[in-house]
């Protein structure tokens, strides 16, 4: 298992930022030993601009993609290596992990 991330940070604050913007990708290999054979490539960006009367307009973007490592083998990806929506930070209202279908309530 390999992973690597690279970040460039120039907000002026980490959890409440005001100004600044916030970049972050990754990438993982999984494949090496264990039953996990995949590439993984995920990237967050966020930009934050002040406007008047205390107020700010944040653009987020999340986006990610997995392959299996090698194509030919009829691989599936198993499901604590996908992605998943919900909680706090991508989509309000949800639990964690909580957003899309679900099978046994």
């Amino acid at each position: 298992f390999y992973k690597d991330t690279a970040t460039i940070d120039s907000r002026d604050h980490p959890v409440i930022p005001q100004r600044g913007s916030y970049s972050q990708s990754s990438l993982e290999l999984a494949g090496l030993g264990g039953d996990s054979q995949f590439v993984k490539w995920s990237t967050q960006h966020q930009v934050n601009i002040p406007l008047p009367f205390k107020s700010i307009v944040q653009w987020c973007l999340s986006a990610g993609a997995i392959w299996p490592l090698l194509q030919g083998r009829n691989q599936t990806i198993k499901i604590n290596d996908r992605f998943f929506l919900g909680g706090p930070l991508n989509v309000r209202g949800f639990d964690y992990h909580g957003a899309g279908p679900h099978s046994e309530g």
